[in-house]
């Protein structure tokens, strides 16, 4: 390491104590220099104690200045300059785990981007601290996760979880026992379309039947992952995972237990006690009804987070449909443009990624439908994932996204299987490779029934040597049964089978199924993302792997291979809907259905319409290269056709003891169209004084069209007094009008769809926009290119462009938008200090 990075390496995190029977000790974490460049900017570490830790107890942290004492309970404590030094506190006293907060500032090159760092900083560093040698006696474990900002687009929190950069090379005494407490909030459609199937799902799945299902089993599979090898009990400190559960529909609904809304997972037993199991029996007893207030779950959710803060949030929201009740998530305005918004407080549209919260989506339909593109952007800007399923692919998102959430813990799956054990056969098995690495293994066996004694399947495992362990812990619930083996005790390494079985004596129709096989890794690290914000049709997804294993990058993949199957869309549904002539009739039934889902529902009866709104997975695979240790890249650039995007990935590389060590994961994204001035023909026609009808239909430079749906995404910037009206579209073939009135002649205006201006100037004299292009130069990531790659609409920089106005469209609903759920500034202050 250069002499630099050494002295400034004291910046990094300190952690958390670990003092013998007699003496005090001293701990180190090293932190590793991320090949990204994006650093981390917050570790956590959470010491737990047979005895309470009280307040007023120290640790000593080590500092480039000297030594500094930090107390339990004092509060924010500097370790440097009080602006832009290091600073932590530390909370928890009186309990029986205590819990280190270390933000990294010193060695940011501006103290508000958390992606820049000083040179010569490369971002590695050491945290050392002493702790008092009365109060931490008694250690029996201890718990660590970092922090970095999701991407070189979203510096300003430190919300992406990292394990495979920090390694303790001093641990505190005791049992490591992985990952900090963490809250989830479930934020659920519940509305009256939900009753509904989704065309051409395979097993034809009402949408709320696989809803349920879906929460149960993502419920007891995060109940079984926190559970204590030995008491079953989580330990002291996953007892503090809080999940909660908010329900939208006409109105949003939180749901409180025993007058909570986040229920504490302690004491965690396994034995039908469990506190969680309130959330599952309630989901398993709703109905559905009413519209579709996805706005107002998620801010209710922020709002109560808000108000009892104790650990870092991850929301995961799940829809089947366009939102139609306010507050909506919408597009920004002004010097929000680009970004998505939510009123959490009313009248104050805040940015979604102000809140520093992930949220991982899940939208249900049956292709790239306009609120698939909205569920996309709210995980994209927020550090999340998103999945477009079926209604029975439902289960295996969920799954896919509590995988998500764990990252950085780390979660990695080895299979996941959507399927049917077909009509007269009675078994079907798969095999699962279990290495060296793995600390346990979770095998899930899903269905779809109402009975709680409808079980059609049973699940038998088997190990290499031919024996069938006893799991050590099992869940059953209404919709499947969950098995979790921990090792070495479950067995030997190798090939593990996975045996379906159809229950004797019952029918022998066919039974959808899902099976998956997921595991708890002890060294690997295993992490997937997209490289921007915004996908646009025409401009290559760049995919970046980051592969470490004990705390180090993982070079070279120990002479592995990381490949890629790529499943692209068939046909671009904007386009089809343009070309495709059909009426829509609205429905004004408890769950409105507009004219546009009425005339997708239509042509979707037809199976040669529903096969161009597919995918398809290409055959030849694809090899990530690696471009510095342990980051590995792949640019795909076949992109341009609109539509959803999935990467298959498989790591294959070598365990321990040269056992095949395997691993699965699915990241997929919404490639949108880019709307192009140029292409994009916006007429004026004066129809009074004050009075205008502004007709266009956008496309971009490649020919795809927007198509109908995305009214609420066509809005008109005035510069002056003036109103728009709600954008229409008569023909449902995506040419939207916009009527403007009580505007001059000579007002300025932007024309903006889906947040990318087409148009501006004076209203009778516009001129067209076009999409600012990517930016090729060697971004701080390595050479991807900067900022948003060029994705974005072009943003005016400070003092500069048009200082106009965002009118609101007329009409009981506003304009339907896409989000972005912030806090207000001095309340992110509050709440985070910059993070």
């Amino acid at each position: 390491m250069p002499r630099h990075s050494k002295r400034l390496s004291w910046l990094a995190v300190p952690f958390l104590l670990g003092a013998t029977a007699s003496l005090a000790a001293t701990h180190e974490l090293d932190i590793s220099a991320p090949a990204t460049t994006i650093p981390i900017t917050r570790v956590k570490v959470m010491l737990e104690s047979s005895t309470p830790i009280p307040n007023g107890a120290t640790l000593t942290f080590a500092t480039p200045t000297g030594d500094k004492d930090v107390t339990v309970g004092g509060g924010p404590t500097p370790l440097g300059d009080p602006l832009t030094g290091d600073q932590v506190v530390i909370t928890g006293g009186g309990t029986n785990a205590i819990l280190i907060d270390y933000k990294r500032r010193d060695l940011l090159l501006l103290v508000g981007d958390l992606c820049s760092i000083k040179p010569p900083q490369d971002g590695s560093g050491k945290i050392r601290f002493t702790p008092d040698a009365t109060n931490f006696n008694n250690l029996t474990g201890y718990r660590t996760t970092s922090f970095a900002a999701p991407s070189l687009s979203q510096c300003e929190c430190s919300s992406r979880r990292v394990k495979g950069l920090t390694l303790w090379t001093q641990p505190p005494p005791g049992v490591d026992r992985g990952r900090i407490p963490m809250d989830v909030a479930l934020v659920l459609d519940r509305s009256g379309s939900m009753l509904s199937t989704t065309p051409g799902d395979p097993a034809n799945v009402e949408k709320w039947l696989a809803l349920q299902s879906a929460a149960e089993q993502f419920i007891h599979f995060w109940e079984v992952e926190g559970l204590d090898p030995l008491s079953q009990t989580g330990g002291t400190g996953l007892g503090k995972d809080r999940l909660a559960l908010v329900y939208f529909e006409s109105d949003s609904e939180p749901t409180q237990f025993n007058g909570k809304l986040f229920v504490e997972r302690a004491p965690a037993l396994m034995d039908g006690g469990h506190p969680w199991e309130q959330a599952v029996s309630h989901v398993n007893a709703n109905v559905t009804a009413g519209t579709t207030a996805m706005g107002g779950g998620i801010r209710d959710a922020l709002t109560a987070w808000q108000a009892d803060m104790v650990n870092d949030l991850t929301l995961v929201v799940m829809t089947d449909g366009m939102q139609n009740v306010n507050p909506m998530v919408k597009d920004g305005a002004g010097g929000d443009t680009g970004f998505k918004v939510l009123e959490v407080a009313p009248g104050a549209p805040e940015r979604l990624t102000r809140h520093c919260v992930p949220m991982l989506t899940v939208a249900v339909a049956s292709g790239a439908v306009p609120y698939a593109d909205l569920m996309n952007a709210i995980s994209q800007q927020t550090a999340g994932q998103s999945h477009l399923t079926t209604s029975s692919g439902t289960t295996t998102a969920f799954a896919q996204q509590l995988v998500t959430a764990l990252k950085g813990n780390t979660l990695s799956t080895l299979l996941q299987s959507s399927t049917t054990l077909p009509s007269g056969t009675n078994t079907a098995s798969r095999s699962v490779d279990v290495d060296g690495t793995v600390q346990s293994l979770y095998v899930n066996l899903g269905w779809f029934t109402t009975s709680p004694r409808g079980q059609p399947v049973t699940l038998k495992v088997t190990a290499p040597d031919g024996s069938n362990p006893k799991p050590v812990a099992v869940k059953t619930g209404r919709s499947h049964v969950l098995y979790r083996y921990d090792f070495p005790k479950a067995g030997p390494v190798g090939k593990w089978q996975l045996t379906v079985n159809r229950i004797p004596g019952t029918a022998s129709p066919a039974i959808p199924y899902q099976l998956g096989a997921y595991v708890q890794e002890k060294s690997l690290d295993f992490q997937l993302s997209l490289d921007r914000l915004r996908h646009s049709a025409g401009q290559p997804l760049n995919v970046v792997a980051q592969v470490s294993f004990d705390g180090k990058p993982l070079e070279n993949l120990n002479n592995g291979e990381l490949t890629v199957l790529v499943e692209t869309p068939n046909g671009a549904l904007g386009t089809l809907m343009h070309e495709t002539r059909g009426e829509g009739r609205g429905e004004q039934s408890p769950d409105p259905v507009s004219p546009y889902q009425g005339k997708l529902d239509t042509l979707m009866k037809d199976p040669e319409f529903l096969k161009k709104m597919g995918t398809t997975v290409g055959k030849d695979e694809l090899v990530l290269k690696e471009t510095a240790p342990g980051i590995y890249k792949l640019e795909f650039k076949d992109t341009q056709t609109p539509g959803t995007y999935r990467f298959h990935f498989q790591l294959l590389m070598k365990g321990p003891s040269g056992e095949p060590l395997r691993r699965t994961e699915i990241v997929e994204t919404q490639v949108d169209v880019l709307p192009s001035g140029s292409k994009t023909d916006v007429q004026v026609t004066r129809v009074d004084t004050g009075s205008y009808v502004l007709v266009l239909t956008p496309r971009d430079a490649l020919g795809n069209y927007v198509g109908p749906g995305f009214e609420d995404r066509v809005v008109v910037q005035i510069n002056g007094k003036g109103r728009q009206a709600p954008a229409t579209t008569p023909k449902l073939d995506g040419t939207y009008e916009v009527r403007l009135s009580g505007i001059a002649e000579g007002t300025e205006i932007i024309v903006l769809v889906n947040g990318t201006p087409v148009a501006k100037g004076p209203v009778t004299k516009l001129e067209p926009v076009e999409p600012r292009p990517p930016d090729n130069g060697t971004g701080r990531d390595g050479g991807t290119g900067g900022g948003d790659g060029g994705s974005g609409p072009p943003v005016p920089p400070p003092g500069e462009g048009c200082p106009c106005k965002h009118t609101r469209p007329s009409g009981s609903t506003g304009v339907l938008g896409l989000v972005a759920l912030g806090f207000l500034a001095s309340r992110r202050r509050k709440h985070h200090d910059g993070d």
